[in-house]
């Protein structure tokens, strides 16, 4: 009876440990295309055919890990801000094995648009105010004599 018992434990372990070694990685290294300098936290996602298998982002040496995957091909895009974003297609993933794939990405630039900077004024009268009553800013209780709440009401 404990024979049997072992058996079937030692059976079920073997075969729980035969599953979980079948899945693979994807590993390595974002940089500048110009400078060679790493980029932090880049964003990297593994994609099967338009549905996203796994994700991460980069550390602060532009270092990559993206575990467990099952094996496969799959495609690899990697996005920055300030930097254009890059797929990767048919990148080849096997069983136990650790795909490393270094990416280089190329920065973009944008001529943004002039930005006018208005401040705001405080109307004379305000449209959504139905009680008699006016409206103080910071700036006149600073000009006032007396600061007291008294002398402001």
């Amino acid at each position: 009876m404990i024979r049997k018992l072992l058996l079937t434990v030692s059976i079920i372990l073997f075969t729980g440990l035969y599953v979980f070694a079948q899945e693979g990685a994807i590993q390595g290294k974002v940089v500048d295309k110009d400078t060679k300098e790493p980029i932090p936290f880049a964003n990297i996602v593994i994609e099967n055919r338009g549905s996203q298998v796994g994700g991460t982002s980069t550390d602060f040496d532009g270092n990559y890990s993206v575990k467990p995957i099952p094996p496969g091909k799959f495609d690899v895009k990697a996005t920055f801000v300030g930097y254009k974003t890059k797929l990767i297609q048919g990148v080849t993933v096997g069983a136990d094995r650790i795909r490393f794939l270094d990416i280089e990405l190329e920065s973009t630039s944008e001529m943004l648009e002039t930005v006018e900077v208005v401040d705001y004024k405080v109307p004379l009268i305000d449209k959504d105010q139905t009680a008699s009553g006016a409206t103080i800013t910071q700036e006149e209780i600073n000009k006032m004599p007396v600061r007291s709440a008294n002398a402001v009401a």
